[in-house]
């Protein structure tokens, strides 16, 4: 598979995985605003509503979590859910809509913004750490799997390897 294909099939790996992380905040939404119409559970409708929201949302966590950090997909995740609870609390439930309520909302989306930008920095150091894993998988310490072939890599003496790799 030549570079441009690669890159591509990862840049809609890629995409498709924050397309999960953002239904799935949006099902987050959905089912902690439910709870309230559920009145605890005890109204038969709305409670299978929260539930199969609830059921769609982690299913969708976890199919972003295969693709993504763990740390920024959470974050995201839950920080659409906040902020959007938060805000349909405000929209449909009368609660408070203060000033510094709506600051620290725009504060909170903010900082998942920050964190969805930064997340492919993660995404390359990531990738070196499966490279190094492939290469304990792949046989010896002078070979590295990546895409499926095994790349030569330069030898490391005996006192490289005894001190965790080479320098």
């Amino acid at each position: 598979m030549n570079v441009l294909k690669q890159t591509s099939a990862m840049q809609d790996r890629s995409f498709s995985a924050w397309l999960y992380v953002a239904v799935g905040g949006l099902m987050d939404i959905l089912w902690a605003t439910g709870l309230k119409y559920s009145q605890g559970f005890r109204l038969f409708w709305p409670s299978l509503f929260v539930l199969c929201c609830i059921g769609i949302s982690y299913t969708l966590y976890i199919k972003a979590m295969m693709r993504l950090p763990a740390g920024t997909a959470y974050t995201v995740f839950t920080g659409i859910g906040a902020a959007g609870t938060a805000a349909a609390g405000m929209l449909l439930l009368d609660e408070p809509a203060g000033f510094w309520r709506i600051f620290f909302i725009l504060l909170l989306l903010g900082g998942m913004i920050g964190l969805k930008l930064t997340a492919g920095d993660e995404g390359e150091a990531q990738e070196h750490c499966e490279e190094i894993v492939a290469a304990h998988r792949g046989g010896g310490p002078d070979s590295v799997l990546k895409g499926g072939e095994v790349l030569n890599t330069p030898a490391a003496s005996s006192s490289d390897r005894n001190r965790g790799g080479m320098q």
